[in-house]
Parts: structure tokens; C-alpha cells; sequence
């Protein structure tokens, strides 16, 4: 097809379309620079670790990332990851203050780690929400050779003061204390809307493999309103059953009162024990146990004192975190685990 022409006359050459150009390009000069820029960024992404020291891995991932996106380690997750049947939601603890916790799992010292306490807030919530619950807890056990019930209902005392509750809150400071401390915790109950476990249960928890010690946390239910004080219980010594932890559990007492006192203010019991101390050799919980193990009883609300003390506010984190403080003066006496 013959191409159009512009012509000036008959008898002149053909004159090529004029085409607009684009204004001219950067240099071969500018684009070798930028060339050479990109090639030592690029050389510079390899040759150093990205922000907080983490390389690339060999398959070419981010292990930052996969860290990341792993989610936190066992123990920062315990509380919601706790051995069935005690894996229910970690619950909020009525009226405590923000712990100091926190602060300390910053610190590079832990002098409870590879450690394992057993806590045992006693006394579910709904142990006596009906005839049923009522009946059910009151089913007959056997453990130690003893013969007991399978629980007992909560103190409570009108709307002022829930046991039940009120154990659960300190034994959750505890084990926030604890954790920070590097120790796992286990514990025998984690939500206060339940019944039991029965007593042969608790005692399987607190006796599990790796446990170093227990700690049953209960309150008074002694009806005389002069009897106030709180008390530790350890067991008794008796051949092929106790003997072998009667020592350390007197220890474990003596290093959770001296902390309470100190922390707390609190005063040992008036009525039970001496100074603060009672052994037993009649609970069937503290007979089964083959690791040291005391029962606390914090205080008896029947008395208007300690009433006063257990339902002001701050007082179940103060004595969660005396409980810690005791427990890790028995453990780690130099501060070293050692």
C-alpha cells in the first residue's frame, strides 16, 4: 500500500512526517550510580543481622516471624494451658491489686526455675449451689486409709465474705509471683463457677510427677468469734507414711508463716496450734502426700478482726504474695535455687 506523502512541488523529494521526541533520558552516567546503589544495598540486606541481632534462616524464612507467630512459650501460657481437667479459663481475681510481678520477669534471675509447686485452693464455688451439689460433695472417699468426705462447702459469711473466692484470688497471685519467679504451677481448681474436685483428685494434683511441694489454701470455719489468727498445718511424722516429708513440711510451715507475718501483719492463730504452727496427723489430704505439703488458713471470718482483714481490699494480693515470698525462701534460700 503506497505510503502518504507530504510534498512542497511537483519535482521535490518526499519529506518524512515530522515525529514529536520525548525530552531526552537521564545519562548513562546516572544510571550506572543508581545501579551501584542498589547493588551494595542490596549486598548490605545479607551481610547483617536484622533488629535485635536475628539472621535470615538457611530455608530462606524469617525466624523472627515464626517466633512471632508461634505465640508465647509453655510457661508464659501455663495459666490457660494447665493439665486436664484443670485447663478451664484463668479467672479475674476479686479485689486484687495490680502485682508486682511484672516487674521482676524482667529480671534475668530466676531462682525457681525448674521447680514445680502445687496449689490447691480449696472449697469450689458451687459446692453448695443445691441438694444435688450439696450430695454430691458429700460422697464418701477413701484416701490414706482414711475415710472422708469428698469436699466441704465454702465460709461464707453473708455478702461480705466468699471463701471460695477469696482463696482463689490469693492463690492466683501466687502463681503469678511464682511464675515470674521461673517455677511451673499446677493447680487443683482455676475457676470458682464449679464442684470440687474431690479430695482423691486434689491429692493425685498435688502429688504429681515433678512436684517439689503443695500448699492447701483454705480458711477457719470454727464458729467462736474470739478464735482469730491465721495458722500453717503440717503432718504429723508416721512410719511408711509422712516420715519421709515431716521435716520439710515443717520447714515449708515455718517459711510461709514468717512471711506472712512479716508481709502482712497478720497474727497467728490464738486458739489452734503454737505460734502459728499445727501438726496433724488426722487429714487425709496431708497423710497421701509424698512431697512436703501444709494446709494455710488464712484467718476465721467469725471473728470481727479477721473478718475485717480478710474482706479489706488488697489483702488477698498481699497474701499471695507473702505465700510466694515464703515458699521461695524454703526453695531458694541464697536466691539461687540452690
Amino acid at each position: 500500500m503506497a505510503r502518504r506523502q507530504r510534498t512542497q512541488g511537483s519535482g521535490s523529494r518526499p519529506r518524512r512526517a515530522t515525529r514529536h521526541r520525548r525530552p531526552p533520558g537521564p545519562g548513562w552516567w546516572v544510571l550506572l550510580i543508581g545501579g551501584l546503589l542498589a547493588f551494595l544495598a542490596g549486598a548490605a540486606m545479607f551481610a547483617f543481622p536484622g533488629p535485635g541481632g536475628e539472621s535470615a534462616s538457611p530455608d530462606g524464612s524469617d525466624q523472627a516471624s515464626a517466633s512471632r507467630e508461634a505465640g508465647p512459650t509453655d510457661r508464659q501460657g501455663r495459666a490457660d494451658r494447665l493439665p486436664a481437667p484443670y485447663s478451664a479459663q484463668w479467672p479475674a481475681a476479686a479485689g486484687e491489686a495490680e502485682s508486682a510481678a511484672g516487674e521482676r520477669a524482667e529480671s534475668v534471675q530466676r531462682p525457681l526455675a525448674g521447680r514445680t509447686i502445687a496449689l490447691d485452693p480449696g472449697n469450689n464455688g458451687r459446692n453448695d449451689a443445691s441438694r444435688a451439689t450439696r450430695r454430691q460433695i458429700a460422697q464418701t472417699i477413701e484416701l490414706a486409709g482414711l475415710e472422708r468426705r469428698c469436699d466441704t462447702v465454702p465460709v461464707r459469711v453473708g455478702d461480705e465474705y466468699d471463701e471460695s473466692a477469696f482463696v482463689l484470688a490469693v492463690a492466683r497471685v501466687a502463681y503469678r509471683e511464682l511464675t515470674a519467679l521461673g517455677a511451673d504451677v499446677v493447680l487443683t481448681r482455676t475457676r470458682n463457677d464449679g464442684i470440687g474436685p474431690c479430695l482423691d483428685e486434689r491429692s493425685r494434683v498435688l502429688n504429681g510427677s515433678g512436684v517439689d511441694l503443695a500448699v492447701s489454701i483454705h480458711s477457719d470455719g470454727v464458729p467462736d468469734t474470739l478464735a482469730r489468727g491465721f495458722h500453717l498445718i503440717y503432718p504429723a511424722a508416721q512410719d511408711g507414711t509422712t516420715d519421709a516429708i515431716h521435716s520439710r513440711s515443717v520447714d515449708l510451715a515455718r517459711g510461709i508463716r514468717d512471711a506472712i507475718r512479716a508481709d502482712t501483719g497478720h497474727v497467728v492463730s490464738n486458739h489452734l496450734g503454737h505460734d502459728g504452727l499445727d501438726q496433724r496427723r488426722d487429714l487425709a489430704l496431708l497423710n497421701a502426700s509424698s512431697v512436703p505439703i501444709v494446709v494455710l488458713e488464712a484467718g476465721n471470718p467469725a471473728n470481727a478482726q479477721d473478718l475485717a482483714w480478710l474482706t479489706r481490699e488488697g489483702t488477698a494480693h498481699d497474701l499471695g504474695r507473702a505465700l510466694a515470698g515464703g515458699i521461695r525462701e524454703v526453695l531458694a534460700p541464697n536466691g539461687d535455687g540452690d
